[in-house]
This record gives C-alpha cells, sequence and structure tokens, in this order.
C-alpha cells in the first residue's frame, strides 16, 4: 500500500525515480549498500534506530540525505550546523518541491554528511562547526564565533 509520501514523489516521476523503502534502519542500510542511491528521504525515528544512527554505521555516504520528521526539534538540530535539507511531518507539497529543486542542484557530498554527524557527536556547542559550501571549497566556521547571521 502506497503511502501519501510515496503519492507525492510519485508527482516528480519525471525527474526522480523511487527505487525502493525500507520500514526499518537495518533494511534501510542494506538497501542503501546495494542499491546506492543518490538522495535519501531518511526519516529520523525509525522502528530500530535513528537516521543518524544510521547514517553513523554506512561507510560511504555517496548521496544526498534529506531527513523527513514529525519531530521538528530533530531537523531542526540536522540543519543547524549543517547543509542539510529536512521536511517536517506532514510533508507540505510546495516544501517537497522545493526540496526537490534543491537537491538536483545541489552537490552534498560525504564529506557534508560526516561533518553533520560529528557536530551531533559533540557534547559542547562551542566545539561545533557551521560548514557552508561555496564555489571553490568548504567554509567551516566554529559556533563560538559566529555572533550574528543575515540573510
Amino acid at each position: 500500500m502506497a503511502t501519501v509520501f510515496q503519492d507525492m514523489l510519485k508527482q516528480y516521476a519525471s525527474r526522480i525515480t523511487v527505487t525502493d523503502i525500507a520500514k526499518t534502519g537495518k533494511e534501510a542500510i542494506s538497501l542503501i549498500t546495494s542499491v546506492k542511491p543518490n538522495v535519501v528521504f531518511l526519516d529520523i525515528e525509525l522502528p530500530d534506530m535513528t537516521g543518524f544512527e544510521l547514517l553513523q554505521q554506512l561507510e560511504n555516504i555517496n548521496f544526498q540525505t534529506v531527513f523527513t520528521t514529525a519531530h521538528s526539534h530533530y531537523a531542526i538540530k540536522a540543519f543547524r550546523f549543517n547543509a542539510l535539507d529536512y521536511l517536517v511531518k506532514p510533508i507540505d507539497e510546495s516544501e517537497l518541491d522545493e526540496t526537490i529543486k534543491r537537491l538536483l542542484k545541489s552537490s552534498t557530498n560525504s564529506i557534508e554528511v560526516r561533518n553533520a554527524l560529528a557536530n551531533l557527536e559533540v557534547q559542547s556547542v562551542e566545539n561545533q562547526k557551521l560548514v557552508l559550501p561555496q564555489q571553490n571549497g568548504t567554509l567551516r566556521l566554529p559556533l563560538k564565533q559566529i555572533t550574528t547571521i543575515k540573510g
């Protein structure tokens, strides 16, 4: 039986292909290892582990990650320390559309995902870094040195 999210993703069939869906973290690890997807939509709270724990168990993260969660505090935690996309459930169609557009343009790599995971493991905020992609590389700023951000 298709989920609402699967139905929403079908709208993008000309631009993305859903290859498979895992119900548990263990199943997801197996699928990611065998399928080698370009993008993984990853729920933060899986039945057997968190999405963060799942990523830590993978040797190679050669895909883009979009966290999906009903708990925005997790998504904000993941997003705050790196340029990872996230969708808060219930997923809004316009937000999904924007995420798909960003994914098609972006070049998130395993180093960025590893930086985000490293930040989540650090107990003290003063040792965490904000990682920003630039045209000629990556800028890593210690959070303790940031006083203001303007958009």
